[in-house]
């Protein structure tokens, strides 16, 4: 079916105004909810890939840690150098083992579960861009139900 040209030009019309309304409207509660939704999703990802990195570091400090042991059982291996070689090849061992165990803490602590608290005490509280308490999980386990449904409802009102 063929359009008119003055059809055309009311539908392009119509997706503008449209587009305008969109900009300034506020959310429903399903929108919202997405939003949050899509939010978690994204910092739950995030975690995850942080995570992976971390065990992949771990897997490759346990097969250097391994080519070190292999080296540090042969006893033939340091006999070959000379007495002065010995000395350095135990400094580069004691140092590369202090930096395996710093390797390791911090593969320790990036792994471990943290805590995201945002700094918002010293936001000025008669500002209406506050944040309303509805999106780190912090915050949401400290309301009462009551309360968090009043700050979700004022989040949209808000916008």
């Amino acid at each position: 079916m063929l359009f008119s040209e003055p059809d055309e030009a009311e539908r392009v019309r119509r997706r503008e105004r449209k587009r305008a309304h969109d900009a300034e409207r506020t959310l429903d509660g399903w929108e919202r909810y997405r939003a949050l939704i899509d939010a978690s999703d994204e910092a739950y990802e995030l975690i995850d890939i942080s995570n992976r990195e971390a065990r992949f570091a771990l897997i490759l400090m346990g097969a250097l840690n391994a080519v070190a042991l292999v080296l540090l059982t042969r006893a033939d291996v340091l006999s070959l150098l000379p007495a002065r070689g010995r000395y350095w090849m135990v400094a580069l061992f004691v140092v590369y083992i202090v930096m395996a165990v710093g390797f390791l803490m911090q593969a320790i602590e990036a792994l471990r579960p943290g805590r995201f608290r945002p700094r918002i005490w010293d936001w000025n509280s008669g500002d209406g861009d506050r944040p309303a308490g509805v999106r780190y999980y912090e915050d949401v386990i400290q309301q009462t139900a009551a309360a968090h449904w009043k700050a979700w409802q004022a989040c949209g009102s808000r916008s």
